[in-house]
């Protein structure tokens, strides 16, 4: 809070600023730089022409000379850090890694941490991010030479047998060779990811997991609304995740179906030259059990091709490698939401909102029904014309949600969310702090829950597919279409 007037005032001055302070619990936040570089963390609660007075975490009082003061933040470190993380560029290394520069000098060390590892997984080469975080040797080490050849490989994996003396060197030609089949694999599929990379993936999935389990415990289980900060948490590890997958998913989300099946067919020669290695180690007695890696890199081509052979080889992952694909998955009903033609804007962004949040916590995000829409809308528009706000509507055949989605054509389960008194943003956050409000927009499909086999119960209803109407109030209806037409995950193009 500043307030600029002459040192006559002063007083008044300081008087508003405690009452400020006391008002929101005395908390610090202000970012105050310094000439040479020097930064504090505390709050102003006094200034005149020449000094201020800065009120520290501890309670300690330090007085600065203005001309030792570049310029002030206003706000919470933690909230100045997401304005700044917000306006990053995507895709643009060297943005995150100053902001994880800023982090440490204003003390946000796991911030800092998060953004010098999002710069590295940008830019596996970023020798900043990599020193910063001690992964000092480069993401792609050059592929040593090797004095025998590709064919004595071969022939040891035939044959059976290795030639007297000949044993490690073959050994180490074989695990070189290994190396590039399946980077070879991988890059036809465009996931090719170092070392480094995947270990950070790991931290970063490891962390969403757990935070996304507890809110969704809260929500089915507890039955009780997540805080703002739990929600926060698993925002905030979801968007480090949302960044590394991005970029490994561009070339699968460009790629049309039929280069998915003629990249397949190069797969299977790959792989098979993959697997006469695999079976040469094991001949020279360094046995090779299966890669998830190249299973995730058929399976998402497989997906991308439109064969259901993928839902086969995705029981054979888990954690984050699981997870890219059901954002491979996710970003295809997305990318169908946008075709979808007649939306208001407020409906729109109410999707858009919806479907976010469902991501966020590890839900796939739903295929818009336009005969769930025609029935919300419809409800909305009802509500206003007859001046009444509720589920149960007063007009005979249209009495439940179920009727009215019925009216339309829709054969299935449906739930309803309603709100009146704001746009899409307070429909959303008004829902979240409703037990049965906030289920309905979190109940649905979970590959990774189904996964563990751990906490059954926070699946929910099995929802794929949503309706909204804007009209004063807001409608949203969320469906499971009968099972001959139902699918999981939910086709696109099935709507």
């Amino acid at each position: 809070m500043w307030l600029t007037i002459n040192s006559r005032g002063r007083s008044l001055r300081y008087t508003v600023l405690i009452a400020a302070l006391f008002a929101c619990g005395v908390c610090f936040g202000d970012i105050i730089y310094l000439q040479g570089g020097g930064v504090i963390v505390g709050r102003v609660v006094d200034r005149d022409e020449e000094c201020m007075v800065v009120k520290m975490k501890g309670g300690a009082r330090v007085t600065l000379s203005l001309e030792r003061v570049v310029k002030v933040e206003e706000g919470e470190p933690e909230e100045i850090y997401r304005r700044k993380s917000a306006h990053i560029k995507s895709g643009d290394a060297d943005e995150h890694f100053r902001l994880g520069l800023w982090c440490e000098k204003v003390k946000l060390f796991e911030q800092a941490r998060d953004e010098f590892e999002k710069a590295l997984v940008i830019d596996p080469n970023h020798l900043d991010a990599r020193k910063k975080l001690g992964f000092l040797s480069r993401s792609e080490p050059v592929v040593p030479s090797v004095k025998v050849g590709e064919k004595e490989v071969e022939r040891v994996a035939q044959s059976g047998s290795v030639a007297e003396g000949k044993r490690e060197e073959l050994l180490s030609a074989a695990k070189v060779l290994l190396e590039r089949r399946k980077r070879e694999i991988l890059r036809l599929a465009g996931l090719t990811l170092d070392e480094a990379t995947k270990r950070i993936i790991a931290r970063w999935y490891g962390r969403w997991e757990k935070a996304r389990l507890a809110v969704l415990q809260k929500v089915f289980v507890d039955k009780q609304p997540a805080s703002r900060e739990e929600l926060a948490a698993v925002r905030r590890a979801y968007d480090c995740l949302h960044i590394a997958f991005s970029r490994r998913l561009k070339t699968l989300l460009s790629m049309r179906k039929e280069d998915a099946i003629k990249r397949l067919s190069q797969l299977k020669e790959a792989k098979r030259r993959y697997g006469v290695v695999v079976k040469a180690l094991k001949v020279l007695g360094k046995d090779v059990g299966g890669d998830e890696d190249i299973t995730l890199a058929e399976a998402a081509l497989l997906l991308v091709s439109r064969s259901g052979q993928a839902k086969e080889l995705w029981r054979k992952l888990r954690g984050w490698r699981l997870q890219i694909l059901v954002e491979l998955i996710a970003d295809r009903i997305e990318a169908a939401n946008r075709t979808v033609a007649g939306l208001s804007k407020d409906e729109a962004l109410l999707v858009k909102l919806i479907n976010r949040y469902r991501r966020v916590l590890g839900r796939l995000p739903l295929l818009i029904d336009k005969r769930l829409c025609r029935a919300a809308r419809r409800h909305a528009r009802e509500m206003r014309r007859l001046g009444y706000f509720g589920h149960v509507s007063p007009v005979e055949g249209r009495a439940t949600p179920l009727d009215r989605a019925r009216a339309e054509g829709f054969r299935g389960t449906v739930g309803e969310n309603i709100f009146k008194g704001g746009g899409p943003v307070e429909a959303l956050a008004a829902w979240q702090t409703s037990e049965d409000h906030n289920r309905n927009m979190l109940g649905g499909w979970d590959p990774l829950v189904i996964k563990s086999g751990k906490n059954i119960k926070v699946m929910g209803c099995p929802w794929s597919v949503l309706g909204v109407g804007a009209d004063e109030a807001f409608v949203a209806l969320f469906g499971v279409r009968m099972r001959k037409n139902r699918s999981y995950p939910p086709s696109p193009s099935s709507r």
